[in-house]
């Protein structure tokens, strides 16, 4: 029997006992970060008579100091560097006060809390071989997953990812440690789940007299390994689901007291971040419902053939090689457009518009790409389209005739309800959207009015 849903039966049993007794919390759960780029981060102290480390890891078997490793809980980083960090039990003696029974622990389980992986800025700091989105995206087969994350992986491991997905190579337990918490003990083997980034740390002891006792020395529940993405700005905190039977550890008494063990976090700040895209005008994915050339003069196009950039730091000395533009979906009778100025906004340094030619296409996506942070945004052009669904149809009408009589919430943006170009939302819109139905009069570009639909808007991180 696996040994994880053991100890969710256990914790469900003694939910009741939790409800009406008070317990003293006072151990801590600690993240420790001890190596960077597989580098030592501080060698500790290793007593080479016996072959044990007497700081960091204290118990450890160990051959020098490298082996000894004193963590910290907060750990300036890169993008690109890749964390090694162990997690800790320590303080429990007085987790369990119950009728003079030792205060022991038998069991434990830690759950990892994946909003820590992305921080308030951009990028992420995922475990080592999650070939995945933070955020799962549902699937029941491949086609459905989007470009960047092609595979839909089967249960138990659902969702979308990439190749290769090694998740193990990003959270274990090392049961060799004589400083695991378990070490030696009877019972099924601890071990962590990584079938999705809450990755679970568990282990227990079947025989109550194997209960480990607190001796002052903080016990080893697991390793995660963390990978700093390349676009990755701001702080990164990796810490525990401290919800009911997420993060606790087991008391051997008959009572099974469950006390939650106070979090110490791991912080993982970038101090010096690259320069990132943050925005664009018009913004990623906006797509313009506006007929492509003048409504007087077909001979003119009318659509978008500038974007205004804003960056996390200055943009000066930006130039067109900064930049790559791409068309989605591509086809052999496509132009893809050139960059042709990169223009500093005066007034904000961190603002710099790219113009390029020719303009955006009809039914494709134009994307701007900003090649330092692999961060792009993209536009489109779709007459018609008035309810940003990606598709030109009888709803359109409705969508541009309620806003007209002021019933659409929120009010449609002036490049969803000026279908004729105008520069104005009126009745004459629902004319040319009707014609662009129709099929009717010199208005698109391609003659006549199709394709009507367009494919899904590209990630605003593009695939590597």
């Amino acid at each position: 029997m696996s040994l994880y849903p053991r100890i969710l039966r256990v914790a469900l049993w003694i939910a009741g006992f939790l409800a009406v007794n008070t317990t003293v919390v006072a151990s801590v759960v600690s993240f420790k970060a001890i190596k960077k780029n597989d580098a030592v981060l501080t060698p500790g102290v290793c007593n080479l008579s016996m072959h044990l480390c007497t700081t960091g890891p204290m118990g450890k078997n160990c051959a020098n100091n490298n082996d000894c490793p004193v963590g910290t809980n907060n750990l300036s980083v890169l993008p690109n560097d890749k964390v090694e960090a162990e997690m800790f039990l320590s303080d429990w003696i007085n987790d369990f006060p119950v009728d003079g029974i030792p205060n022991n622990v038998r069991a434990f389980q830690v759950k990892l809390d994946r909003a820590g992986y992305v921080s308030a800025d951009i990028g992420s700091a995922k475990p080592l071989g999650w070939c995945g989105p933070v955020d799962e995206i549902t699937c029941t087969q491949s086609a459905t997953c989007p470009p960047e994350y092609p595979i839909c992986l089967p249960d138990p491991l659902p969702g979308c990812t990439c190749s290769p997905h090694t998740p193990q190579l990003g959270g274990f337990i090392t049961l060799s440690r004589p400083d695991f918490l378990l070490f030696g003990v009877d019972g099924p083997t601890p071990e962590c789940i990584t079938t999705n980034l809450d990755f679970v740390y568990y282990g227990l002891a079947e025989n109550p007299a194997q209960a480990v006792p607190d001796t002052g020395v903080p016990r080893y529940l697991g390793t995660l390994n963390l990978k700093v993405s390349a676009n990755a700005c701001g702080t990164f905190t990796i810490g525990f689901v401290e919800d009911l039977f997420a993060t606790i550890i087991g008391d051997p008494s008959g009572n099974w007291v469950l006390p939650f063990p106070q979090p110490l976090v791991l912080t993982i700040p970038i101090n010096d971040c690259p320069q990132q895209l943050l925005s664009c005008i018009p913004s990623h994915c906006n797509i313009d419902a506006r007929i492509a050339r003048d409504r007087l003069d077909p001979t003119i196009r009318r659509t978008a053939f500038q974007m205004a950039m804003t960056f996390r730091k200055p943009t000066t000395g930006m130039t067109a090689a900064n930049f790559e533009i791409t068309v989605v979906p591509f086809d052999s009778e496509d132009f893809v457009p050139t960059i042709i100025a990169v223009t500093p906004n005066g007034a904000d340094p961190k603002i710099t518009t790219v113009t390029f030619l020719p303009r955006i296409q009809e039914a494709r996506w134009t994307c701007v790409r900003h090649i330092e942070s692999n961060r792009q945004c993209c536009i489109a052009s779709l007459p018609g389209d008035a309810d940003n669904d990606r598709m030109r149809r009888l709803d359109d009408v409705f969508e541009v005739f309620d806003n007209l009589q002021g019933d659409a919430i929120p009010a449609l943006t002036i490049e969803k309800c000026d279908i004729d170009r105008s520069v104005r939302c009126a009745p004459a819109d629902l004319l040319m959207l009707v014609d662009l139905l129709n099929d009717e009069g010199l208005i698109c570009d391609p003659f006549p009015c199709f394709p009507t639909t367009l494919p899904v808007c590209p990630s605003d991180v593009p695939p590597p």
